[in-house]
C-alpha cells in the first residue's frame, strides 16, 4: 500500500505489508502478520482476541485485548488495554495504555505511562515507568520511576533509579543485590530481600519480612515480626512490634523498639529506646547509649551509657558502663567498670538520684524489679562460640592490595553479608574477624620468601587426615555451589600431595563424600571480580582440634572462568591464580594457617605468579602444628594447648620455632599465633 493509505481488514489470516498507513481490524478475533513502518493499527471497540504478529519501526497498535508478538529490533507503540504483548528482545516499546502484560526479551527498552502494567524483561533491558503503576519482572536491568509514578521489583541485580523527593513508590517483592537510588522516596520492603544498596538520603523505607540493605541518613520503619539487617549508617530505625530482629552492620544508628532482639557486628554506635529488648554486641569497641527501661545486653570491650531510670542485666567482659541516675547494672563478667570504677562479676549496682553507687556483693542490687531480665523478652540471642568451640575462616584474595582493602573496607564484607542474611551470627563474626586478619596482613611490611607463618590456634589431631570431592550440600555457612568432576580431582589430589610432602608421619586419604570426611572440596560464589575472594574456607574447631566437615570452596568457574595457558595451568580470567595455587591456599587453612605477608609464600593472602608453591615460610607453619621431619613427632592431642600457649608468650620478632621441630635451614623464619583466634 502507499504511504497515507487506510486498509480495512475484515478477514483472519491477511498478511499486511505497508508504510506509512493506517489498518483498521473490522472483524473480531482476527489474525494478521503486519510488516512495514510507521503504521497505525486500530479495532472496533468491539474488537476483542485479535492476534497480531508484527515487525517494523514507528508502528502504533491502538488495540485492546489483543494477543501481539514483536520482532527482534521492532520500534512499536502500544496505545491500547488489556493486551498480552511477546517481544523477541532487542526492542523500543512504549505503553500508552493499561493493564497490558509484556514478556520481552534481552535488550529491551521500554517506557510506560498508564496504570497496573506487567512487565518481565530478560537481562540487560530497561524499564521507565514515566507515569501510572507497573509491576517489573527484572534480572539485572535498569528500573527507572518516574515523579509520582509506582513500581513493583520482583528481581535481582537491578539498578533502580527513583525521582528525587517526588512521592515515587517502590515496592521490592523478593530477589535482592539490586542498587536503588532514591533521595525523599517511599520504599517498601514486602518480601525477602537480601544485599539491596539504597544509595541516596532521606528516604522512607518499610519493612515487612526479611530483608538485608545498606542504606543512609533514613528513615526506617520495621513491621512486627520482621528482621531487617542493615548496613550504611545514619538512619533511624522503628521496630514496629515485639519480636523484631534487626542486626546492624557498622555505623551510627538511633532505634526504638520493645521485646526485640538487636544484633551488631563491626563498629557500630547505637541510641536505643522502648525497653524490654535483648541486644548482642558483636564486634569491639561498640557503644551503646539506653534511653530508659530495661535491657538485656551481652558483648564485650564495648561501652554501654544509659540516661536515666533505665536496668541493664548484661554479660561479657571489659565493658564500661555508664549509668545515669536512678539506674542499676548487674554485669557477669570480669574487668568492667561502672561510671569509672571497677564493679565485682555477677554482683548488682545502683546509681542514685545524686549519682551515688552501691550495691555489690548485695544480690539485691538494682531497682528490685525483675532483677533487670528484659520482662518475658526471653533469652538473650545467642552469642558467638566460646573459645572452646570456635568458627575458624580462612580467605584468599585473587585482587591487588588495593582490592583487598576496599573489600574490607565495606561495613560489613560480601561473605559476613551473607552468613547475617541467614541469620547465623556466629558465622558472621569469623568471616568479619578472617577478613581483618587478612587485611593485616595487607597492610603489614611485605616479604619475600621469608617472615612469620600466622597459625590459627587449631589442626587436625590425629595421622590419616580425610578429603573428598564434595557431592552433596555443605554447611549453611559454606554452601557449594557447584561440584567438581574428575580432572578437578587429580588437581585437588597434587594440592593435598605438596602438604603431604611437607608433613611427614600425616597421610591424607580421599574418601566418599559426606559431612564426616576431615576436609571436603567444592566450588563457591564468591564474584571474584568485584570482590577479589578466590577462595573462602570454614571449619568448626573443639578445644584446639579441627572438627570434620571442614569446608573448602574455591571460586565457581561458571562465576570466573578457569583459562588454560602456555604453561598448561589453569588460571581464572582477569587474576593470575591458578585452580592449584587457589587449592593449596585454602587446604592450608584447612590445616590451621592463617595468611600472611610473606609474597613468596602460599600462604601469603594474595595469591600472584610468585607464590604458585610452598616457601620456607609455609613449611615453619606446617612444621610448627605437624612436624618437619621424619625424626620429628608431630604434636599430638596433648601438646596442642601447650603449643598455642608457648607461641602466644613468644616474641614474633625472636620467633617461637623449636629447634626439635624445624631443621636449621628454616629457623630464620617465625611463627605467630593469630591476633583473633577467629582469623585465618
Amino acid at each position: 500500500s502507499g504511504s497515507g493509505a487506510t486498509v480495512n481488514i475484515e478477514n483472519s489470516g491477511d498478511t499486511v505489508s505497508a508504510s506509512g498507513d493506517t489498518i483498521n481490524l473490522a472483524g473480531t478475533g482476527l489474525t494478521v502478520n503486519a510488516a512495514g513502518n510507521n503504521d497505525t493499527f486500530s479495532s472496533a471497540s468491539s474488537s476483542h482476541g485479535d492476534t497480531i504478529d508484527m515487525t517494523g519501526t514507528g508502528t502504533t497498535l491502538d488495540i485492546s485485548g489483543a494477543t501481539i508478538t514483536i520482532a527482534a529490533g521492532s520500534q512499536v507503540i502500544i496505545d491500547g488495554s488489556n493486551d498480552i504483548i511477546n517481544a523477541a528482545g532487542n526492542d523500543n516499546i512504549s505503553f500508552i495504555g493499561s493493564d497490558d502484560s509484556l514478556t520481552g526479551g534481552i535488550g529491551d527498552v521500554v517506557t510506560t505511562q498508564g496504570a497496573g502494567e506487567n512487565v518481565t524483561l530478560g537481562t540487560g533491558s530497561s524499564l521507565d515507568v514515566e507515569s501510572g503503576s507497573a509491576t517489573a519482572n527484572l534480572s539485572s536491568d535498569t528500573l527507572t520511576v518516574g515523579a509520582g509514578s509506582q513500581a513493583t521489583l520482583d528481581g535481582s541485580g537491578d539498578t533502580v533509579n527513583l525521582a528525587a523527593n517526588s512521592n515515587s513508590l517502590l515496592n521490592v517483592d523478593g530477589g535482592g543485590s539490586d542498587t536503588i537510588k532514591a533521595t525523599g522516596d517511599v520504599i517498601d520492603m514486602i518480601a525477602r530481600n537480601s544485599g539491596d544498596s539504597i544509595v541516596g538520603s532521606g528516604d522512607s523505607v518499610n519493612v515487612n519480612g526479611s530483608s538485608s540493605f545498606s542504606g543512609t541518613n533514613d528513615s526506617i520503619v520495621v513491621d512486627s515480626g520482621s528482621d531487617l539487617k542493615l548496613s550504611g549508617g545514619n538512619d533511624s530505625v522503628t521496630l514496629g512490634g515485639a519480636g523484631d530482629f534487626l542486626g546492624l552492620l557498622g555505623g551510627t544508628y538511633s532505634v526504638s523498639g520493645t521485646g526485640d532482639t538487636i544484633s551488631t557486628l563491626g563498629s557500630t554506635s547505637v541510641n536505643l529506646s522502648g525497653g524490654n529488648d535483648s541486644v548482642a554486641l558483636g564486634g569491639t569497641g561498640d557503644f551503646l547509649d539506653l534511653l530508659g527501661g530495661t535491657y538485656t545486653v551481652s558483648g564485650s570491650d564495648d561501652t554501654i551509657d544509659t540516661s536515666a531510670n533505665t536496668q541493664v542485666d548484661a554479660s561479657g567482659s571489659n565493658d564500661a558502663f555508664n549509668l545515669g541516675v536512678d539506674s542499676g547494672v548487674t554485669a557477669d563478667g570480669s574487668g568492667d567498670t561502672l561510671n569509672g570504677e571497677g564493679i565485682t562479676n555477677g554482683d548488682a549496682y545502683d546509681v542514685n538520684g545524686g549519682g551515688g553507687i552501691s550495691g555489690g556483693g548485695d544480690s539485691g542490687g538494682g531497682d528490685g524489679g525483675d532483677g533487670g531480665g528484659g520482662g518475658d523478652g526471653g533469652d538473650p540471642p545467642d552469642l558467638p562460640p566460646t573459645e572452646n568451640d570456635d568458627d575458624n575462616t580462612g580467605y584468599g584474595f585473587a585482587g591487588s592490595k588495593a582490592a583487598t582493602l576496599s573489600t574490607a573496607g565495606n561495613n560489613i564484607g560480601f561473605i559476613a553479608q551473607y552468613d547475617l542474611s541467614q541469620g547465623n551470627q556466629a558465622a558472621a563474626l569469623a568471616a568479619e574477624k578472617a577478613l581483618q586478619q587478612a587485611v593485616d596482613m595487607a597492610t603489614a611490611t611485605p616479604t619475600a620468601g621469608t617472615g612469620s607463618a600466622v597459625l590459627d590456634g587449631a589442626k587436625f589431631d590425629q595421622q590419616v587426615i580425610t578429603w573428598s570431592l564434595a557431592d552433596s550440600q555443605g554447611t549453611q555457612a559454606a554452601p557449594f555451589s557447584g561440584y567438581m568432576d574428575s580432572t578437578d580431582e587429580s588437581v585437588v589430589q597434587g594440592a593435598f600431595n605438596t602438604w603431604a610432602a611437607s608433613m611427614p608421619g600425616v597421610t591424607f586419604e580421599e574418601v566418599s563424600d559426606s559431612a564426616q570426611s576431615d576436609i571436603r572440596v567444592g566450588f563457591g560464589d564468591f564474584n571474584t571480580a568485584t570482590t577479589g575472594i578466590i577462595g573462602y574456607t570454614s571449619y568448626q574447631a573443639n578445644n584446639g582440634q579441627i572438627a570434620p566437615d571442614a569446608i573448602v570452596r574455591v571460586e565457581d568457574p561458571t562465576q570466573n572462568a578457569l583459562t588454560t595457558g602456555a604453561d598448561g595451568q589453569q588460571t581464572y580470567a582477569g587474576t593470575e591464580a591458578t585452580l592449584s595455587q587457589t587449592l593449596l591456599h585454602e587446604i592450608g587453612h584447612a590445616l590451621g594457617l592463617g595468611d600472611n605477608a610473606d609474597q613468596n609464600s602460599v600462604m601469603n593472602y594474595q595469591l600472584t605468579a610468585s607464590n604458585r608453591t610452598l616457601d620456607s615460610t609455609d613449611l615453619v607453619g606446617i612444621g610448627s602444628l605437624y612436624g618437619s621431619g621424619s625424626s620429628t613427632a608431630s604434636v599430638g592431642s596433648s601438646g596442642v594447648s601447650q603449643l598455642i600457649q608457648a607461641m602466644s608468650t613468644f616474641n614474633a620478632d625472636t620467633g617461637v620455632a623449636d629447634t626439635t621441630l624445624l631443621p636449621p635451614a628454616l629457623l630464620n623464619n617465625n611463627v605467630t599465633l593469630s591476633a583473633s583466634a577467629h582469623a585465618a
